[in-house]
């Protein structure tokens, strides 16, 4: 079996294998730019896997940390994927787990996720590694499927969960009930609650792009990935 190395993100040059792995497994594609809003403001926060032998990238985790509502450090993780050919080898979760551990050394309290509602493989790897479904968030992507938010609360909060406010057993049990919400029939919207503020603040600029990009796609003003050419002049290639 290769051996698989780990490495922090070094660059542009890697640019092109991130968005070739990551736009194999997404229900909707991100332009250049998003990438580039992720790896040019954390760049230490995005790691690659690589294969004995093989020159591109076999396995990329892309995230961010920022302060919360000027309360502690949240970490969020925007994009994991694992080459087809490169899976079941525990690559995906090497890939979280040390930018688990990078994210709690720098200070974050709390990691949270966006997943499809259906990914098992998704859901059973952020689970076994302790993320909690927070919420169900109906038609969150473009293909109008539904997203869970999944959390990971960490050490050192002032309960002692890792989410200031709320108790680890509170978030297992949201969890619990949202997990039985899904498998039922009903397709009713979840309750409103303050949290919606902190999601905003997370994922918004990432919803708003989303909207923009269909929006100008269905008016064909633009081509949602550049050429060739143009995507080489953007870089400097």
């Amino acid at each position: 079996m290769d051996t698989i190395t780990y490495r922090a993100y070094s660059g542009e040059h890697e640019l092109p294998h991130i968005i070739s792995l990551v736009q194999s497994e997404l229900s909707e594609p991100y332009v250049v730019y998003t990438y580039r809003y992720f790896l040019h403001q954390w760049p230490h926060l995005s790691f690659l896997a690589y294969a004995q032998g093989v020159p591109h990238p076999v396995g990329v985790i892309v995230c961010k940390q920022s302060p919360h509502r000027e309360r502690y450090l949240r970490g969020y993780i925007a994009m994991l994927s694992v080459d087809k050919g490169y899976r079941k080898r525990g690559i995906a979760s090497a890939l979280v787990r040390h930018s688990i551990r990078v994210m709690q050394a720098s200070g974050a309290q709390e990691i949270t996720l966006e997943t499809e509602f259906d990914n098992v493989p998704a859901l059973a790897l952020y689970t076994s590694l302790g993320f909690v479904p927070e919420k169900r968030l109906h038609r969150f992507y473009l293909n109008g499927k539904d997203a869970f938010r999944l959390v990971l609360p960490l050490s050192g909060a002032d309960d002692g969960s890792g989410v200031p406010g709320k108790s680890l057993s509170a978030l297992q049990s949201r969890g619990d009930q949202i997990e039985e919400a899904a498998t039922s029939s009903s397709s009713s919207s979840t309750e409103e609650d303050e949290d919606d503020d902190d999601y905003a603040e997370d994922t918004g600029k990432l919803v708003r792009l989303r909207r923009r990009v269909a929006a100008l796609r269905a008016c064909r003003m633009i081509t949602v990935w550049p050429s060739e050419d143009d995507e080489d002049r953007v870089s400097g290639r």
